[in-house]
């Protein structure tokens, strides 16, 4: 609607509204094909889950930027990462991931720090 003392270019907002954007989310096709990836530990989200920044791949793949790793199924593995210094580089290897929302989640097999 127009409005000569708006400062939206003359305009006034008549109605506001939201949009529900229905979340897209796949799951591993199941191959079980180990694949690999390094990135940097950036934080701890929880007790059982890290995010990394994706560094590079050798297998390939498509990889967000930034990337969680679900520790929960392995205490040993969560407490090894625990000790790893933050901003250190990780080796990851994984044969199970799923993307919710956006978020690219892995449940690692093995996990080292590269530096």
């Amino acid at each position: 609607m127009s409005n000569s003392n708006s400062c939206f270019d003359g305009y006034s907002i008549d109605e506001l509204s939201k949009t529900e954007k229905s979340t897209a989310t796949s799951e591993d096709t199941g191959d079980s094909v180990e694949k690999n990836f390094h990135g940097e530990l950036l934080e701890w989200i929880n007790d059982t889950m890290c995010v990394v920044e994706f560094s590079y791949s050798e297998t390939g793949g498509n990889y967000n930027h930034f990337i969680y790793l679900d520790l929960s199924g392995d205490s040993e593995m969560c407490n090894q990462v625990k000790n790893i210094e933050l901003g250190t580089t990780l080796s990851i290897s994984y044969s199970s991931s799923f993307v919710q929302d956006g978020e690219m989640y892995v449940f690692p097999l093995e996990i080292s720090g590269d530096n």
